[in-house]
């Protein structure tokens, strides 16, 4: 469990914190092309298709997911989803 709050003073302003949060907003905004909007902010679905971690492709690494309509389907081959293997657990 880490502590939310202390009793003893800080003798300085957190500048180094505070510029850690400042640059992780900026590499948001600008590295990832994110777009403001009254529903939130959106970011590219390829560029997170491409670059964030799927369980499924660490699973089976000789196959790729891709977007398919609304959806991310993987193992999509000519814009038709295979039919998916059951899983059993043991």
């Amino acid at each position: 469990m880490f502590p939310l709050k202390d009793n003893i003073p800080t003798r300085r302003f957190p500048y180094l914190t505070v510029a850690i949060i400042v640059a992780n907003v900026l590499v948001f905004f600008l590295v990832e092309k994110a777009r403001l909007s009254f529903a939130g902010a959106t970011v590219d679905q390829l560029r997170v298709i491409e670059l964030g971690a799927i369980p499924f492709e660490i699973a089976h690494p000789d196959t790729q997911c891709g977007p398919l309509g609304e959806e991310i389907r993987c193992g999509v081959t000519d814009g038709v989803s295979p039919p998916q293997e059951a899983i059993s657990l043991p």
